[in-house]
């Protein structure tokens, strides 16, 4: 429940506003497996997905309302996903192991009815011990939230902040390539390319109409990134273990239809981080000292200005190992915030985030063979 009291250039508000969803689902599945011969595997199957969304929104009037919102209403969608699978596994001689999958997937809702196609591959080449080369391509479907699809409008920062859900927003199909080389066991080398058709985050946009900031999930034309990444560990005899992990990323969003200004952005940005740990005394007393940097980057019209981190711990370890005490500062330079500005076309916006170290103490005990057993829900898309 919202309680929102707000006086406008446009006029008054006064209401409260009750959400409410409820979601059903059920899953199928039906696989088959099969051992073959020289070591090789296939497997096969159907997965089907039946989903009920009984979502409302209902606003109360709490006083004299002169400025426009939003009427009560309910809403209940159907969303269907059958998903068709078949895949084998294998080694190719000594030293190569290949895996790979093709699917079929359907996905029925109100908006939206269409057939996807999502292939995956994976080669692993072990010349010996010591060394590995990984390539994998892989394929997959994302969803948005339940409740990002629904028209309804959530009010914020007095009123002057709308949320408004996108009934004809659509999933988005990620497609993601990646090379791996792993030297000595330690030394991890990788470089990738991304690419999401279809991509949705949300965005703001300043309206015309009247003084409000409009929130809102949007279907772009794409996204994609190439990728560098290098991770080195290295043990300075027996007091200090450090990793140093360098990333470096040119990326590009475009959309075609972002509102009145279309946008087709690309930037290249850096990030390095340091992660350094201390053995003040073995097998109990560390120190832990990281850091991160990372240049700007752009998402959607969105410019994000630099940032960086150090974050600093203290860990003894007690009781024969079973009890954790860990002292912590992270942000000590309070520097890891960042204020996102808006600088494109007829938008201009700067927005000012708090940013604070943080001090803190906890204390572990661990109960010798106990495991949780309780089981998981997937509640990623709920709200």
């Amino acid at each position: 429940t919202q309680h929102l009291i707000s006086t406008l250039p446009t006029g008054e508000l006064h209401f409260d506003t009750n959400e409410h969803q409820r979601i059903n689902r059920w899953k199928f599945h039906l696989g088959q497996e099969h051992s073959l011969a020289g070591g090789w595997g296939l497997n096969y199957g159907v997965r089907y997905s039946l989903t009920n969304d009984h979502s409302w929104q209902t606003f109360t009037p709490t006083g004299d309302n002169t400025a426009a919102h939003p009427a009560d209403s309910y809403s209940r969608q159907n969303e269907d996903i059958v998903n068709i699978y078949a895949g084998t596994n294998g080694k190719i001689g000594e030293k190569l192991d290949f895996e790979a999958s093709l699917a079929a997937e359907y996905y029925h809702s109100p908006v939206w009815h269409q057939w996807n196609v999502y292939p995956t591959l994976s080669l692993t080449y072990m010349p010996n011990s010591s060394h590995m080369l990984q390539l994998n391509f892989s394929s997959d479907k994302k969803f948005p939230d339940y409740w990002t699809l629904q028209s309804f409008t959530t009010y914020s920062n007095g009123g002057y902040n709308e949320v408004v859900g996108n009934p004809s927003l659509k999933p988005s199909s990620d497609y993601q390539t990646q090379l791996v080389y792993v030297l000595h066991n330690k030394y991890q080398f990788v470089a990738w390319f991304n690419y999401t058709d279809d991509y949705f985050t949300q965005t703001p946009y300043q309206r015309h109409d009247r003084l409000t900031v409009q929130y809102k999930y949007l279907n772009f034309d794409y996204s994609q990134q190439w990728g560098l990444q290098a991770s080195v560990p290295q043990r300075f005899s027996n007091w200090l273990d450090s990793r140093l992990t360098v990333l470096g990323v040119w990326m590009k969003e475009k959309c075609s239809a972002f509102y009145d200004i279309p946008f087709n952005r690309d930037i290249a940005w850096v990030m390095a981080s340091l992660r350094n740990n201390f053995t003040l005394v073995p097998e109990h007393l560390y120190l832990n000292l990281d850091g991160m940097i990372r240049s700007k980057a752009h998402q959607a019209i969105y410019d994000l200005p630099a940032s960086g981190n150090v974050d600093l711990g203290l860990k003894y370890i007690f009781w024969k190992k079973h009890a954790t005490l860990h002292v912590f500062c992270n942000d000590i330079f309070e520097t890891s915030g960042i204020d996102p500005v808006i600088r494109y076309g007829n938008q201009n916006m700067k927005m000012d985030f708090s940013c604070y170290r943080q001090v803190g103490v906890s204390l572990v005990y661990k109960f010798g063979g106990y495991k949780d057993k309780s089981k998981e829900v997937d509640t990623s898309r709920f709200k």
